[in-house]
């Protein structure tokens, strides 16, 4: 049972090794919340800002670049105590690649690590974040040729094996065009209005805009709603019509998943634990384009770090509802640490693509980390 977080362990206490003493420059690392592509597809793959700047795993880069013509090997020298990485070699899995980093901020320490490219020692800028080595994107490119674009508008980061690199220096800087907007719910606005501490209206183009009313930005039309959760605050969403037809393209659902039941191998973790079991209560809302979802929709709850899905639970029609789950004291105390997640996905076990993101459960809410359909809002009691 878990094979995958066997392996996953497996791989851990290798790579262990590439964890390393931190010198004295300690910075705050955040989440990154910028999308990144290669090659014009959109790459599942975390990483932490630092001063402006992405930092990745060595191994997750070389994962999302494996079969392009500017894949690298990457390897632990015991004999010489270093990460070696080898050009052209492709890149062999060793479990644990483009993991989940949760959504809270992180000290991040100068990294000693020493890192070998093709036998050439690299002095890349790199930061140790919970025993784990992160290096700058933009230096790991420049040494392997591999082109590297950014679009502030679209907040999106563009890796490109079949160009060569540019340094962004030789680059001619535009003004920050989102210098002193807010970014609220994936779409940047002008400002908040408030009376009495209470929020009324957004400022979109110099225009205020109160709840339910619309706002078109960027050739996409928005609508003004209240929080869910936190009701007196205003959230922009994607608005569509209601009597535009509905896309049908949900997922099959996997057949071993039971309806508000555990799977009988997750139900067997539990009880071979040995340890005292928490169970929480998920209240939720879904939102579809501006509207509460008009029909049920089938989910499911996916554990991250043991790539197993654990029950399926479906909504009322309006998209409301709640469901149920039961962790390891363990578990639950990881997930609230940000060191475990849970996720919550389209029972066909990929991301609940809702309106360009999905979301995901940990530290007792929902954050935000990107992909296709609607907004899904969370409560934990």
């Amino acid at each position: 049972m878990f094979k995958k977080l066997i392996s996953s362990l497996l791989a851990a206490s290798m790579l262990a090794t590439f964890a390393s003493a931190a010198s004295g420059n300690t910075q705050t690392a955040e989440p990154s919340l910028h999308a990144i592509y290669v090659d014009g597809t959109k790459a599942n793959v975390a990483a932490y800002e630092i001063n402006d700047n992405n930092y990745f795993k060595l191994r997750d880069i070389a994962a999302i670049v494996n079969g392009s013509e500017k894949q690298f090997e990457v390897s632990w020298n015991n004999d010489a105590q270093r990460i070696d990485r080898t050009s052209g070699k492709p890149y062999t899995t060793v479990g644990g690649e483009l993991g989940a980093i949760g959504s809270a901020s992180k000290k991040a320490e100068s990294s000693t690590a020493v890192v070998y490219k093709d036998n050439t020692k690299m002095d890349y800028t790199g930061y140790n974040i919970d025993d784990n080595n992160y290096y700058k994107l933009r230096d790991v490119c420049e040494s392997f040729n591999i082109g590297i674009k950014w679009d502030g508008t679209n907040q999106r980061v563009d890796i490109l094996t079949d160009e060569s690199y540019v340094d962004d220096s030789q680059e001619t800087e535009k003004p920050d065009e989102h210098e002193g907007k807010i970014y609220l719910n994936g779409v940047w606005i002008d400002g908040i209005v408030k009376v009495d501490g209470k929020e009324t209206a957004l400022i979109v183009n110099g225009q205020e805009y109160g709840p339910d009313e619309k706002f078109v930005l960027d050739g996409k039309t928005y609508i003004v709603v209240h929080d869910p959760i936190f009701n007196d605050q205003l959230i922009p969403i994607d608005y569509k019509d209601p009597n535009e037809p509905e896309e049908d393209d949900a997922p099959e659902i996997p057949s071993y998943l039971k309806m508000n039941e555990f799977t009988d191998d997750y139900l067997a973790f539990l009880e071979d634990s040995g340890e005292l079991i928490i169970t929480k209560t998920i209240k939720y809302q879904i939102y579809y384009k501006g509207r509460p979802f008009q029909h049920a929709v089938k989910l499911a709850v996916k554990d991250m770090d043991r790539d197993v899905y654990i029950t399926m639970f479906e909504s009322n029609s309006d998209g409301s509802g709640e469901f149920k789950i039961s962790m390891t004291q363990s578990d639950y105390e990881a997930e609230m640490n940000d060191e475990l997640e849970f996720y919550v996905t389209m029972a066909n076990g990929g991301s609940m693509e809702f309106d360009g993101k999905y979301y995901m459960l940990g530290g007792g809410s929902i954050h935000e980390l990107g992909l296709n359909g609607a907004r899904l809002h969370y409560q934990v009691i």
